[in-house]
């Protein structure tokens, strides 16, 4: 490894190494009361006892099918509202301004409506997990397909031309 890369690694982690010793110290001197601040030592003692009695490793399995199946869900939709927006011109021009005003709304001002509409479970959190990935990924399908629509449709134009030329 050379010393340009090696300096580009340590450097970020000695950053955080004294980013974390400052938070450390500046909650002890402070007495800052755990409930608000705990200390980094705090946490990562309380992580390790989690993983240790078990805690963390049982859940870890439900949350992250939570969230592959909220980021499928969410990658699916965004493409097809992406790509369908692109390709038809009405279409965007119509809900364009919408897909931007829904992006723009904080997901923290939206979750507790998907608690109350799919209860506490499972479904308000794949909702969650769906409504992050739909967004970005609708606006940059759109943008992308917006740039490639004449491209497409003169492909698209030649494969129906050869296609009717075979008959």
């Amino acid at each position: 490894m050379s010393s340009a890369a090696r300096s580009s690694t340590v450097a970020p982690a000695l950053l955080a190494l004294l980013l974390l010793g400052v938070w450390e110290g500046l909650v002890r001197l402070l007495a800052v009361p755990v409930y608000l601040l705990p200390a980094p030592s705090d946490v990562a003692v309380r992580f390790a006892t989690a993983w240790a009695d078990g805690t963390m490793p049982r859940h870890l399995a439900p949350t992250v099918v939570e969230l592959l199946l909220g980021g499928m869900i969410g990658g699916v939709l965004g493409l097809s509202i992406g790509v369908g927006l692109g390709l038809s011109g009405a279409a965007r021009r119509i809900a364009s301004p919408y897909l931007v005003i829904a992006q723009s709304t904080p997901i923290l001002a939206l979750g507790p409506l998907l608690v109350l509409w799919f209860g506490p479970g499972a479904a308000a959190k794949v909702a969650i997990c769906a409504l992050i990935t739909l967004f970005p990924l609708a606006i940059a399908a759109l943008v992308r397909s917006e740039e490639h629509t004449s491209e497409l449709q003169s492909h698209s134009f030649i494969s129906y031309a050869v296609f009717c030329l075979k008959k």
